[in-house]
């Protein structure tokens, strides 16, 4: 439990996440969507978004971790969905007691809990699709193409959903991690990596390769200390030597 609250306060305070708050929020200032610009003066409007965007960061993360304990990110659909569940589940209750609470709210033209539930839940949906496709651009992939398997997957006879998050070199021999199991083979850690194509990853030290869409979040400690924290929870250490292509990539 310990572990989880420090990966979830090292998320929260990690640069990325700050910048996107306050970006956010000064953006939801200045504009005041959803009636906030008429029915709050300035000072109580930036509160007001600054707890929102705040909370929805934290729900987000929430939410995305639950949805890949439960289901598969390669089943689009179905983790998709969930994901934007559990998005609606944390946040809309919070949003909703927060704006009956404010003096200045007239609260007969606040929308009610089930309102915000569908609210979002839509929006959520809509976040998660334009992200996912992104993501799938980025690697070069459209989604039919990111189900499909690697020749390591083939060569090890595994069956769909099962995919690879990562792979680690242990001597003579290559451990594959995937989401079922840990499979090792005797093989060069050079060639297991490239009988991963077409799945698009990352070296993150001479002895990790991590594939890139089972990058769950980035863990700091230190100032120094990276880890990549894959879907199964798993950590995978950045060494120096390989960060310059991950910020590239924008994982880091």
């Amino acid at each position: 439990m310990n572990r989880f609250l420090r990966e979830i306060l090292g998320y929260l305070i990690a640069p990325r996440t700050l910048i996107l708050w306050g970006v956010t929020s000064i953006a939801a200032t200045v504009a005041g969507p959803f009636g906030t610009f008429e029915y709050f003066a300035a000072p109580l409007r930036a509160m007001y978004w600054v707890a929102v965007v705040g909370m929805s960061i934290l729900a987000a993360y929430l939410a995305r971790r639950l949805a890949d304990w439960l289901v598969d990110p390669v089943r689009m659909v179905p983790n998709g969905g969930l994901f934007s569940l559990f998005v609606a589940v944390f946040l809309a209750p919070f949003i909703w007691v927060l704006t009956i609470n404010l003096p200045e709210i007239d609260r007969a033209r606040t929308p009610s809990l089930a309102q915000l539930f569908f609210y979002v839940f839509v929006i959520a949906v809509f976040i998660s699709t334009v992200v996912r496709v992104i993501a799938l651009a980025g690697a070069g992939q459209s989604p039919v193409d990111a189900a499909l398997k690697s020749r390591l997957a083939e060569r090890l006879g595994l069956p769909q959903p099962t995919r690879i998050i990562r792979l680690t070199v242990r001597d003579h021999y290559v451990d594959v991690i995937t989401t079922e199991s840990t499979e090792t083979l005797r093989m060069r850690f050079a060639d297991a990596v490239a009988e991963m194509d077409p799945v698009a990853g990352f070296w993150t030290h001479r002895s990790h390769w991590v594939a890139k869409g089972a990058i769950q979040s980035v863990v700091r400690e230190n100032g120094s200390k990276i880890w990549l924290e894959m879907v199964n929870g798993d950590r995978v250490p950045v060494s120096r030597k390989y960060r310059g292509e991950l910020e590239s990539a924008g994982v880091l």
